[in-house]
């Protein structure tokens, strides 16, 4: 059980992998450090999500054994020890390297979840967690707003 629920750790769209969905990825100027900046509200998955989610993956597939047997032996006992064995002992990326002077970050717009939609997506993936246990076809809700939300001036036809 602790090995499934380690497993769903890098995955925004499981119950334990929600935790990705508060995070924005910010720079406060150009060459400064990006940071993670949490939000209040359950977030849309989009290209900053995603490339959250490729970090933690490429961590987490590397020391999955050492994680699970981190929270089995609950030798962290903090999230602070935690985090600082991830980063420093695991990941070996803290301290950051140092931003280049000429990088700027192309931020992109966080957006909170609507709630309806939240509703219809966990829906989804419930029933497709079944349909895949008794090998069954999975189902695809269709999207009310057609993705209009992510469309820009030019996109639409006069």
């Amino acid at each position: 059980e602790l090995q499934e629920i380690a497993t769903e750790v890098c995955d925004p769209d499981a119950d334990g992998g929600e935790w990705i969905t508060f995070y924005d990825i910010v720079q406060a100027e150009k060459g400064a450090p990006l940071k993670l900046e949490k939000e209040e509200y359950l977030g849309e998955c989009r290209r900053e999500c995603r490339t959250i989610v490729k970090a933690c993956r490429s961590v987490y597939d590397e020391y999955r054994e050492d994680v699970a047997e981190s929270l089995y032996k609950r030798d962290a006992s903090t999230a602070e020890k935690f985090k600082s064995r991830v980063c420093q002992k695991w990941a070996g990326v803290c301290p950051a390297t140092k931003v280049p002077a000429s990088y700027e970050h192309p931020d992109e717009y966080w957006m909170p979840v609507d709630e309806e939609m939240y509703k219809m997506k966990k829906m989804q993936q419930m029933i497709n967690k079944q349909a895949q246990k008794y090998g069954k076809q999975p189902v695809q809700f269709v999207d009310p707003m057609q993705n209009a939300m992510f469309m820009d001036e030019d996109d639409y036809e006069l």
